[in-house]
């Protein structure tokens, strides 16, 4: 299986240089709106941030911040403290910084493989200011809608940790006593202790998250540029029109083909994908649309995150359902709440 995929893949970078050679023009303006975007959006939005995030987990710091949240992670979540700041820093710098702290805690050896499968399944999420400033305030100019589009994503995958941690607590036979303060003195002595004879220099730590944070910055472009030539090439070779005209009539026979072509898009590259969906105007169904795009990412991200997901041992295949199943719980909050919300 894995050899017909990579032969799949393979395939398609033949198909793309071939179109790149017929469309140099196209091709090259659309590898340059890519390094805008990645230059002018991506880069000094997650790079400082994601060299802050690297010296607190490679210096150690992480882990005495995980003990003070502790107590509410497991309470709530069934999760080790450290979900806490990886969420937060996740949807303040949006994809794929999550994702990134997950993979860093796991090659520094914070958190088990179990433990990462499960916060890498939550913790990589759209950021606020995409969400708020990009998508509601600057496409839409509806900053309203961004609130909404923020509850319903974060919450949902609150609720949905929720409910995984307290499942797996009820199928766990034995006994979990919620952080105690004993514990939480022993684990901050043990840890603290751990921190201070730490031989790593400052030096060294500085050095190697800089250069850690550039190198995925550089990763992360590489996937943007290749996204939005292949998104290019899709509209191109019209293959978005050529799908609408053999979608069966009873298949979502109220989407007509702008929001169709949007959620196309979508799935490949977001912003541009978003950009086509805010050309329509505001409703129940589009704001679930959005909302259900928004959650997923699209290929592009994903892309991201498996390059930073290789040579560990994290679970792609887990990580991919488990944004499905999320993105498809998005919607369907979306729309069941949108009444009340407007």
């Amino acid at each position: 299986m894995t050899k017909i995929f990579n032969a799949m893949i393979i395939f398609v970078i033949a198909l793309i240089n071939f179109f790149i050679i017929i469309f140099p023009e196209q091709i090259l303006l659309a590898s340059k709106n890519g390094i805008v975007l990645w230059f002018n959006n991506i880069l000094p939005t997650i790079l400082p941030f994601l060299i802050c995030a690297n010296i607190l987990i490679f210096s150690g710091f992480l882990e005495i911040l995980s003990i003070f949240l502790e107590s509410i992670s497991q309470k709530f979540f069934n999760l080790p403290g450290i979900f806490i700041f990886v969420f937060i820093s996740g949807i303040i710098s949006g994809y794929p910084v999550g994702s990134k702290l997950v993979v860093n805690l796991r090659k520094d050896k914070k958190i088990t493989r179990e433990q990462a499968n499960t916060l890498i399944m939550f913790c990589n999420n759209p950021g606020i200011l995409f969400i708020l400033g990009t998508v509601a305030t600057s496409m839409l100019k509806n900053k309203y809608i961004g609130y909404f589009l923020i509850l319903t994503n974060y919450l949902t995958v609150l609720l949905i940790v929720f409910i995984f941690g307290f499942l797996s607590r009820i199928n766990n036979k034995k006994e979990k006593k919620f952080f105690t303060k004993e514990k939480f003195l022993f684990k901050f002595k043990r840890t603290f202790k751990k921190l201070m004879s730490n031989k790593k220099s400052i030096g060294y730590i500085l050095s190697k998250s800089v250069s850690d944070a550039i190198e995925s910055m550089l990763q992360i472009c590489g996937f943007i540029v290749l996204f939005s030539v292949i998104v290019k090439i899709l509209e191109l070779i019209k293959l978005c029109e050529l799908i609408y005209g053999f979608k069966p009539d009873f298949l979502l026979p109220n989407l007509d083909f702008n929001k169709f072509k949007g959620i196309f898009i979508s799935l490949f590259e977001l912003t541009n994908g978003v950009k086509i969906l805010c050309l329509n105007k505001l409703s129940k169904n589009l704001a679930s649309i959005l909302a259900l795009v928004i959650s997923f990412g699209g290929l592009s991200v994903h892309a991201q995150t498996f390059s930073l997901m290789s040579n560990t041992d994290i679970s792609k295949k887990r990580y991919l359902i488990s944004k499905i199943i999320i993105s498809l719980v998005v919607f369907l909050f979306s729309y069941i709440f949108y009444n009340f919300f407007n």
